[in-house]
């Protein structure tokens, strides 16, 4: 950046430099940039999912990282909202979520932090 005498800086430039001036003294006081420089994409947060009951069946999550049979979890950006989809196998029946969601509907969770979700399957007598 060549400055002349005289010549203005826009507010983005230095709202620019005050924020890398933040951040370059936190880090000689070995803090770091946390909070000054937000890092929000990079943060992950875990969903655990567990499968219960006496049937089976598969829960799979979109965006994808859950698809499983058992108990599984996935690391997902924070913030990020997940939906839960149950796919009973044969002679089983789904009969609902607990944790992060209830009912027998799709289960839709918003991870603001880290989560738990229990899906249970019945067998068909």
């Amino acid at each position: 950046m060549n400055l002349k005498v005289g010549q203005r800086l826009s507010s983005v430039v230095l709202l620019k430099l005050f924020v890398l001036a933040g951040c370059l003294s936190s880090i000689l006081l070995g803090i770091g940039c946390r909070g000054l420089v937000s890092n929000a994409a990079s943060e992950t947060v875990q969903l655990n999912v567990k499968i219960s009951g006496n049937g089976t069946g598969t829960i799979s999550s979109s965006p994808g990282g859950i698809n499983c049979a058992s108990t599984c979890s996935a690391s997902f950006i924070v913030n990020t909202q997940v939906t839960l989809t149950e796919t009973p196998s044969a002679n089983s029946i789904f009969a609902g979520w607990q944790g992060a969601c209830g009912g027998t509907s799709i289960c839709v969770v918003f991870l603001s932090a880290g989560k738990s979700v229990s899906a249970t399957f019945l067998s068909i007598p």
